[in-house]
């Protein structure tokens, strides 16, 4: 089985979008805003979703771990291909795809909370109130560890900005200052 290359170059390279958020050095692009609500979810360019990771995997029921999925076992949902590690974990998520989907659209779940979109390590995860969370990581952030300092304040602010992306009330940050980091 191919290994994912996304978050292997990810974790070594790291990304300029990730270390502006937790260093709070920079303002965002355009381009690093959160999509609008008919945006898909956050995929490779094959339209892969978590990297070809499977999203049922995460939860107990489908093994409580990051599994990779196999391209013989996918469905297509919501405009992306998702891979799964067996049979029953994609009839689990054919018959309740809104319960295994990452929140978010597959997005770093701090990130989001920011106000930003940034991709993640699909094997940095949480499962919180039965919702799937991702989360970047790199050997110079983890934004999983800084989630898990604030998790219902950080959530509620995710929420909110994600249902702001459309253009609602609540405006996404433009910019990440030391201020709005956890220590």
């Amino acid at each position: 089985m191919p290994i994912p290359l996304r978050p292997l170059l990810g974790r070594f390279l790291g990304c300029a979008a990730p270390l502006a958020l937790l260093l709070g050095c920079a303002s965002t692009s355009e381009s690093s805003q959160l999509p609008s609500r008919d945006a898909s979810y956050n995929v490779d360019d094959d339209g892969v979703a978590i990297d070809g990771y499977d999203p049922v995997s995460y939860f107990p029921e489908g093994g409580g771990s990051a599994t990779p999925g196999q391209e013989t076992l996918a469905l297509d949902y919501a405009g992306a291909h998702w891979y799964f590690s067996s049979e029953a974990n994609r009839e689990r998520f054919r018959n309740a795809p809104e319960t295994y989907a990452p929140s978010y659209g597959g997005y770093c779940a701090y990130a989001v909370a920011e106000g930003k979109k940034v991709d993640v390590d699909p094997t940095r995860f949480l499962i919180q109130d039965g919702r799937l969370l991702l989360f970047y990581h790199s050997f110079l952030a983890d934004t999983r560890a800084r989630w898990q300092r604030r998790p219902r304040e950080l959530l509620a602010r995710a929420d909110a900005h994600w249902a702001g992306r459309g253009g609602s009330q609540v405006a996404p940050l433009t910019e990440a200052t030391d201020a709005s980091l956890p220590p």
